[in-house]
């Protein structure tokens, strides 16, 4: 099985190829879980966990920081399946964070 490290890596550059707003994402991998997230002004804020990772077929689950908790988003599978996932009907979960960290107030 890949490494929490590797599979977060495969998985955003994949999410990356399909919106580029997942630029603004970035991940800190700890033992055998990552946590996907955006730098505000210099602060990591979680927003997606991979944890519960298989051996045997290269998955990981899906959480989503709500309300200063991990909630599972029922949602398992490899790094490219959980890419689309997060492209088209969890994106919610992470675009608003991400458009908001490209927000100039100076542009309005």
């Amino acid at each position: 099985m890949a490494t929490a490290l590797s599979f977060a890596s495969s998985l955003l550059a994949e999410l990356r190829q399909r919106d580029a707003r997942a630029q603004a994402l970035t991940f800190r991998a700890r033992g055998k879980s990552a946590v996907i997230g955006i730098d505000d002004e210099g602060e990591f804020v979680p927003l997606l966990k991979l944890d519960a990772g298989s051996a045997a077929f290269n998955v990981m689950s899906l959480f989503v920081h709500h309300h200063g908790r991990w909630q599972p988003t029922l949602k398992r599978g490899i790094p490219k399946d959980l890419a689309e996932t997060l492209a088209t009907s969890l994106s919610h979960l992470w675009t608003i964070h991400a458009d908001l960290a490209d927000f100039d107030p100076d542009d309005l």
